[in-house]
């Protein structure tokens, strides 16, 4: 019978990367949530306030993915090689994978007439990084990476 071995402790380096990352989520939700307030304050306002508050959300909507790219580089230069490398992986697969999205989208718009709004491909790509970055911290917990 084997004895049971102790579960690792988490390093300060994990911890900090943890922190990164929930700081990260709660910044995004933050802004997200403020800019649906804006907009649905804008929807109400006439004039000079519907042009203050469409610049307001628009300008919102525009600070979401700089932010993120800083607190994803902040939370990049915090790990260690192997958690490096998990992200560049995860990065290039959402890259490729959203390239193709939105090469399938624009011969699809060209031959409808449709338009796909850009906030849809924003969200498609951070959606499968997101589940890249996840399958990967799957694998490596069960030691596959």
């Amino acid at each position: 019978m084997m004895a049971q071995q102790p579960k690792p402790k988490t390093t300060n380096r994990e911890r900090r990367v943890w922190q990164s990352m929930w700081s990260m989520l709660a910044a995004a939700v933050l802004i997200a949530a403020v800019a649906v307030v804006v907009a649905l304050l804008k929807t109400r306002a006439e004039g000079d306030a519907y042009s203050f508050l469409n610049g307001m959300s628009l300008g919102l909507l525009a600070t979401l993915p700089v932010g993120m790219g800083y607190l994803l580089w902040r939370a990049y230069r915090q790990m260690d090689e192997f958690g490096q490398r998990q992200q560049e992986r995860a990065c290039a697969f959402a890259f490729l994978l959203t390239m193709v999205v939105v090469m399938v989208a624009f011969a699809v718009a060209s031959f409808t007439g449709t338009v796909v709004p850009l906030w849809a491909v924003y969200l498609f790509g951070m959606l499968v990084y997101t589940a890249a970055v996840v399958r990967g911290a799957v694998l490596a917990r069960g030691g596959r990476a």
